[in-house]
């Protein structure tokens, strides 16, 4: 939601965060280290984003992140699960 990336990515990016672990969509994403949907790298203050939800992957077909230059890996054929 951009609603909510909008509110929560400058706190994130003020206190330095490495990664952020998401779930709920039945897929697993993970981003390049981005801010403001731009790759900026850790060295700048980029964020891992991961999506770990792989493990209802069969449950639905919504329609998940579209590709872009700061997703570098999309998996939503595999049942698997984040630990």
């Amino acid at each position: 939601d951009d609603n909510l990336l909008q509110l929560l990515e400058p706190i994130f990016y003020k206190y330095n965060v490495d990664m952020v672990l998401a779930g709920h969509f039945h897929s697993y994403q993970r981003t390049c280290e981005v801010y403001n949907y731009s790759c900026i790298g850790r060295e700048n203050g980029g964020i891992v984003h991961l999506t770990i939800g792989s493990a209802g992957f069969e449950l639905d077909d919504a329609q998940y992140m579209p590709n872009s230059e700061y997703i570098l890996f999309k998996n939503e054929v595999d049942f698997g699960y984040g630990m």
